[in-house]
């Protein structure tokens, strides 16, 4: 599946779940993060590997509060002691929450996910 991350941003929560229900979840190192910034000035893009950016749906009342303040909250993933570890913060770095990451195999539906392979952020 190939998604436009400049068009996914703008995308409302019933196109965000088709995603996430049609791929497969990727390995927990999958989500570390390498620091690497790379920058195309031809076509104005700008690759950055801090962290990963995050960003509400569309139509969402978080994200209309988020654009008002011109904030918006990252994920940095990193490896710490052979587990992967994580940080949460706003865009001003002012708040720093340490995250956990693991595997989670649901053999049966559970809510509204649906039996299958998982990484839980917590």
């Amino acid at each position: 599946m190939n998604i436009n991350p400049l068009e996914a941003v703008g995308y409302r929560q019933d196109q965000l779940n088709k995603i996430f229900d049609a791929v497969d979840t990727k390995p927990i190192d999958w989500l570390i993060n390498s620091g690497v910034r790379r920058y195309d000035i031809h076509s104005k893009i700008i690759f950055n590997d801090t962290a990963w950016k995050g960003f509400f749906p569309d139509g969402q009342l978080l994200n209309t509060i988020a654009g008002n303040i011109h904030t918006g909250f990252q994920k940095r993933f990193f490896q710490e002691k052979k587990a992967v570890q994580g940080v949460t913060s706003d865009s001003d770095f002012f708040i720093q929450a340490g995250n956990t990451v693991e595997k989670v195999t649901l053999s049966k539906p559970k809510g509204k996910l649906r039996a299958g392979k998982y990484i839980l952020l917590k």
